[in-house]
């Protein structure tokens, strides 16, 4: 890009959206990898921030019971909530 180049202001209803809150779920599973011997998740939490982890592992409460190709059921105090990787 020159520097001698013009540039417009960002009109402000797209710096309107750019600038919106995201409503975030609670977990939202964002990848699985490694072997099937031994998986690993990125789970991201509410706040945004992501974790790694594998079974075994506690997120936002909950212990990391189980990671399949495309999801990972954690479990709590006898409740189980899967979360599934979203669909392409």
């Amino acid at each position: 890009m020159s520097t001698t180049e013009i540039q417009e202001p960002t009109p402000s209803h797209v710096a309107d959206l750019a600038n919106e809150t995201a409503r975030l779920p609670a977990l939202a599973l964002i990848g699985i990898f490694g072997s099937a011997a031994a998986p690993t998740a990125l789970i991201r939490e509410r706040n945004g921030s992501i974790q790694r982890v594998t079974v075994g592992d506690a997120v936002a409460g909950q212990t990391v019971a189980a990671i399949d190709a495309d999801r990972v059921i954690l479990s709590n105090g006898g409740q189980t909530k899967t979360l599934s990787l979203p669909k392409s």
